[in-house]
């Protein structure tokens, strides 16, 4: 999936903005989660700028609660810049949803090669 794509949907889907300030987030060192800083220039998780707020809103997020008025609209406008990372996060699920599907294929080739 393409960041274009990523970018409108972060703009029009309330989940796929959650998940994504989320995903974002755990990108983060562990020490960068925990303090709510951007600590390393490392292209993963937040810019310095936004660090604060990110952390914060996926604390929200994780409690179980949902974002609404100027937090949703504010996380739009930031999170449109995130659309790379995330695009990353698709690809490489992606990837692992690949590789486990072929080792399935194997292990039922496998088994069909011993009577199974």
């Amino acid at each position: 999936m393409d960041a274009t794509i990523i970018r409108s949907n972060l703009a029009t889907n309330n989940v796929w903005l959650e998940r994504g300030i989320v995903a974002i987030d755990a990108r983060q060192t562990s020490d960068e989660q925990s303090s709510g800083q951007t600590k390393y220039e490392n292209g993963r998780g937040w810019n310095s700028a936004d660090a604060s707020y990110g952390s914060y809103l996926a604390r929200y997020i994780r409690s179980g609660r949902h974002l609404s008025g100027q937090h949703l609209q504010r996380a739009r406008r930031m999170m449109a810049k995130y659309a790379g990372q995330l695009a990353k996060v698709a690809a490489a699920k992606q990837a692992a949803k690949d590789q486990e599907a072929a080792a399935q294929r194997d292990r039922e080739e496998l088994n069909m090669m011993k009577g199974g």
